[in-house]
């Protein structure tokens, strides 16, 4: 029964991310003002850094990124 909630909840969180883009408003951001999907959000864990949670974004020419969690400041969110 668990694993059949924890199936359809990672559903409803896929439909919902799988419903945003996002964009870098800082012109720091890699890519500053291209739209891409969020297409995930994951665990990272730099080279000598801490492990963060990270959005997985993917760009229109294939291209995947990872804006951490932490960051969003620098970021702009909508529905697609």
């Amino acid at each position: 029964m668990t694993e059949d909630l924890t199936e359809q909840q990672d559903k409803v969180d896929a439909l919902i991310l799988e419903d945003l883009k996002i964009a870098g408003i800082n012109y720091n951001c890699f890519r500053f003002k291209q739209w891409a999907i969020i297409i995930g959000v994951k665990m990272c864990t730099p080279p000598n850094l801490k492990s963060r949670l990270v959005y997985e974004c993917l760009f229109e020419d294939g291209f995947i990124d990872y804006v951490p969690l932490s960051d969003i400041k620098n970021y702009l969110i909508e529905p697609r």
